[in-house]
């Protein structure tokens, strides 16, 4: 998705390396890499949080939904692609088990909110370890929580 910096509010957490935008025209907050907020950062002042809650942007009973970039790469590489061919023009690499054991700890914090989960990449079946890994570990949940996929079907397997 592209943005117009003239209509965004950006935000940096530095200890978490990600940033957060907020999209004044669209009314929508988007997650974004630390890769793409330094680039945001070079081009406009983003101001800098210690905690949701100091930002004061965050009331997590109205998040129902958690999409999670598994991978930055992609295995058919499309010119076309809004993500420069699934990297978002950042370092290939999967998703750290240690970002996806907070995002755990999170959705089990926050699981009467939380609806759906939906995996992205790249291609998120270029991350099937890291899948497996994350519903098994919220297997014990006592809630029904929707998975989905955006996936280009190329490489599916029985797991």
């Amino acid at each position: 998705m592209r943005f117009n910096l003239e209509d965004i509010d950006a935000y940096y957490r530095e200890n978490e390396k990600f940033g957060i935008l907020f999209d004044r025209k669209r009314r929508k907050f988007y997650k974004i890499s630390d890769c793409e907020a330094r680039k945001i950062k070079e081009e406009k002042n983003l101001r800098i949080f210690d905690s949701e809650s100091r930002l004061g942007l965050f009331d997590k009973s109205l998040i129902s939904r958690v999409e999670l970039i598994m991978t930055t790469s992609c295995n058919l590489e499309c010119k076309y692609c809004f993500a420069n061919e699934g990297n978002y023009n950042c370092k290939i690499q999967n998703i750290k088990k240690e970002v996806l054991d907070k995002v755990i700890e999170w959705v089990q914090d926050n699981r009467n909110s939380i609806q759906e989960i939906i995996f992205f990449g790249g291609e998120p079946t270029l991350a099937e370890d890291e899948i497996d890994y994350f519903c098994r570990s919220l297997n014990g949940l006592e809630k029904d929580i929707s998975y989905k996929m955006v996936t280009n079907l190329y490489r599916l397997t029985p797991r």
